[in-house]
């Protein structure tokens, strides 16, 4: 990913966004994060807004990744919708991509998940983004915020801590 002085980043292993003030050398950029500089490989940050990508671009750089229908499981409850962010569940071969790469893959399914509810109406919807280091967590919760939507902890019962449900007004 090619980075520019100025470009707003957002960190894999950790909640933050800064931007960049500098970059160091091709692995490494010093970024700016709540007023103090910070230097943080290239390989720990995504641009914040990435561009939109055509997904055949995607499979053009690298024809091993395919992407898979997205599952859905069948909801806990009819008037749920659901969608599990798990990687595995959205690409077919995942190996090879970089940890932004796959914050990326997963933040689109979920953009698009988002639009299909808006659009059909639906109630509820529940992400399931799994516990890990709550980057994901993160990440889904500030595009839901984008949003503007109404957005909690869904069933520890059905759930565990790892989702959390959307309504839809």
């Amino acid at each position: 990913m090619e980075f520019k002085i100025g470009d707003k980043v957002t960190l894999l292993n950790e909640v933050g966004e800064g931007m960049i003030m500098a970059i160091v050398n091709p692995n490494l950029l010093e970024v700016e994060i709540d007023g103090f500089a910070y230097q943080v490989p290239t390989n720990e940050v995504i641009l914040s807004k990435p561009m939109t990508i055509d997904r055949t671009e995607i499979k053009d750089v690298n024809p091993v990744v395919k992407a898979k229908q997205i599952p859905e499981r069948k909801p806990k409850r009819s008037h749920y919708e659901e969608i599990d962010l798990h990687l595995h569940n959205l690409v077919s071969y995942e190996s090879n991509l970089s940890n932004s790469e796959k914050l990326f893959i997963q933040l689109e399914a979920l953009r698009d998940k988002l639009e299909k509810c808006i659009k059909n109406k639906t109630k509820s919807l529940i992400v399931v983004h799994g516990i890990g280091k709550g980057v994901l967590k993160a990440e889904v919760r500030k595009v839901l915020s984008d949003y503007h939507l109404e957005y909690f902890d869904a069933s520890y019962r059905d759930y565990g801590r790892g989702a959390t449900q959307v309504n839809f007004y």
